[in-house]
């Protein structure tokens, strides 16, 4: 029985995950003229995931499988959109889920549990909804986006964590793979349908829910798993891992964010000596590994042979960095710190960077909607929070990898070593505020909670049966 219900939980995972890809791509097709439809397939894909999600609340009382729709879902979208530009699907997908929602807290009352990480998060969110309080022209706005997007993260956060039943880490693992394969997929994808013929040549990629940026800071984030799950390297399935190990790389490299290749090649040997520390197969472990960094170099030599245009732009884009502008963040930090002088206690509020000050010093890096990036997490906060934000925004983050430190174990440290990589490509570009990557954070945290809070595992062993 316990076998069926792993085949049937990574059924669905994988199931849900080719749902998302078939969604992103017919939507992305026609929203680019490339499939002629006489229907809106996007709001018909939505429809079709909205009450899966429905569906996976009211017949199965476990937040799990919901959860996995949850960190999908957002990836699925084929057109631009933040806090204020949501597209009408959005609405759709709330509808069913908050309907599937409300359904299983009646027909399934539970005790609210707040979870190991409902302090942390609250703390943040007190942070951002603070931003703005004295003497900002955006506080009105900041304070009705701030508390609605607080509220949706505590809620979500509650009622995951209320509703979880006890999962194995390698069903989260298969999740976080299951979603860099989405993207891996859309990464081809993209090239195929828009640059056939000179594919990888430039970094103009954008995914409607992001662009290369955007999708290199959600991969940083689930390689770490992928290299946890090959700690017992005696499994059948640990080189096909070692091998999307590799790929997840390459989908990072060819998507050109530097600032995602340096953190990539400092934290993933760190990953990787941390999992051969672990491992009993310490033999058979490098040895997977060092095949792939030969199959790497042979790749490269290959495509130098047979591609040498793919193979210096993928240097001049990797290399291209100046130190003089920091790839013109420089002027950006330098405008938003001086911004930020005269709200040095509260920030100006989350909504302040729609600001048409903010516009001239770098238009490349506005979002579509004209919603600006400070391209630095801190700094970010400090201009829409000010110092109070950034103090919480500090205990936030002490809290959350104190968790993870607290009576370490493999799962715990690779979840946390995920969570940093993310961190760290968040001092050079955006990782908290950003929409999507809180959505995975939120779940990936509330996933956690029985890895943390069960006190009765302190000894660090890999579950090989599973």
């Amino acid at each position: 029985m316990e076998s069926r219900k792993k085949f049937l939980t990574y059924s669905y995972i994988y199931a849900c995950a080719i749902l998302i890809f078939t969604c992103w791509v017919l939507s992305f097709m026609k929203n680019h003229n490339l499939l002629h439809l006489h229907f809106d397939i996007e709001s018909l894909g939505f429809v079709v995931i909205g009450i899966i999600a429905m569906l996976a609340q009211i017949f199965i009382i476990d937040s799990f499988y919901f959860g996995v729709l949850l960190i999908f879902t957002p990836i699925a979208f084929s057109r631009s959109f933040d806090l204020t530009t949501m597209p009408p699907t959005i609405y759709i997908l709330a509808v069913f889920a908050i309907l599937g929602l409300a359904i299983n807290m009646i027909i399934h009352p539970r005790s609210i549990k707040k979870g190991t990480y409902f302090f942390s998060l609250l703390i943040l969110c007190i942070g951002m909804c603070f931003g703005g309080l004295i003497k900002s022209d955006a506080f009105k706005n900041s304070i009705i986006a701030s508390i609605g997007l607080s509220l949706v993260i505590v809620l979500v956060y509650i009622y995951l964590v209320t509703y979880l039943e006890k999962h194995s880490f390698k069903e989260l693992c298969h999740i976080m793979i299951a979603f860099s394969l989405i993207m891996v997929l859309q990464t081809i994808a993209y090239q195929i349908l828009m640059h056939d013929s000179a594919m990888f040549l430039s970094k103009d990629a954008h995914y409607g829910w992001g662009c290369t940026n955007n999708l290199a800071i959600m991969m940083l984030l689930t390689f770490p798993f992928t290299i946890y799950l090959t700690i017992d390297a005696k499994r059948f399935i640990v080189p096909f891992l070692v091998i999307f190990l590799g790929i997840q790389l390459l989908t990072i490299l060819l998507n050109y964010s530097r600032g995602a290749i340096f953190v990539a090649f400092i934290m993933c040997p760190i990953c990787v000596i941390y999992a051969f520390v672990k491992t009993k197969e310490k033999l058979l472990f490098a040895l997977y590994y060092v095949l792939l960094l030969f199959a790497m170099f042979v790749l490269f030599v290959v495509l130098h042979a047979v591609d040498i245009e793919l193979y210096n732009a993928v240097w001049s884009n990797v290399l291209h960095f100046n130190m003089d502008t920091l790839n013109g963040r420089k002027d950006i930090y330098k405008k938003m710190l001086e911004a930020s002088k005269d709200h040095l206690l509260f920030g100006k509020g989350l909504m302040s960077t729609q600001s048409a000050d903010l516009y001239s010093v770098n238009p490349e890096s506005l979002a579509v909607n004209g919603y600006f990036w400070a391209h630095n997490t801190f700094i970010h906060c400090l201009y829409i929070s000010g110092i109070f934000g950034i103090l919480c925004m500090l205990y936030h983050l002490y809290t959350k990898y104190y968790a993870l430190l607290k009576k370490p174990n493999a799962k715990k440290v690779l979840c946390l070593l995920g969570l940093l990589t993310s961190g760290f490509y968040g001092l050079m570009d955006i990782s908290y505020y950003y929409i999507i990557y809180m959505v995975v954070m939120i779940v990936l945290m509330a996933f956690m909670n029985y890895e943390i809070e069960d006190s009765d595992i302190i000894v660090d062993e890999v579950d090989i049966d599973e």
